[in-house]
């Protein structure tokens, strides 16, 4: 989920919101 990759510090916070919102369409 992105989200455990955002908490493993995979993903910024900034990435994590634009990959959700990209999801989201």
């Amino acid at each position: 989920k992105l989200a455990d990759l955002r908490d493993k510090g995979i993903l910024t916070e900034e990435e994590f919101q634009a990959k959700k919102a990209a999801l989201l369409g």
